[in-house]
């Protein structure tokens, strides 16, 4: 994605961007903790599960999916990390 790319030439890219970046990174994050809180108040997650830790292993995890993926010009490690992240969530 574009914050993604940008993300890996923030050295090259004047120096406001970088706190504009990481805040959209932290956006992301949050929103996915708050399916991740619903879930777990529907009991679909267990109730110990770190949520906040949760979406920030996710949002790491898949901006290095889609690194690799366009590296190897294929779709398997997205759905590599999904199937992984997904086995791995505390039911």
């Amino acid at each position: 994605c574009m914050v993604g790319n940008l993300g890996q030439e923030v050295g090259l890219l004047p120096e406001g961007f970088r706190d504009t970046l990481e805040q959209i990174f932290l956006d992301w994050q949050s929103k996915l903790a708050a399916c991740l809180s619903a879930a777990q108040a529907c009991g679909e997650l267990s109730r110990r599960a770190d949520c906040n830790e949760l979406a920030a292993f996710f949002w790491i995890g898949w901006e290095g999916a889609v690194l690799r993926a366009r590296l190897v010009k294929s779709d398997n490690p997205l759905n590599t990390f999904i199937a992984g992240y997904l086995r791995g969530l505390p039911q």
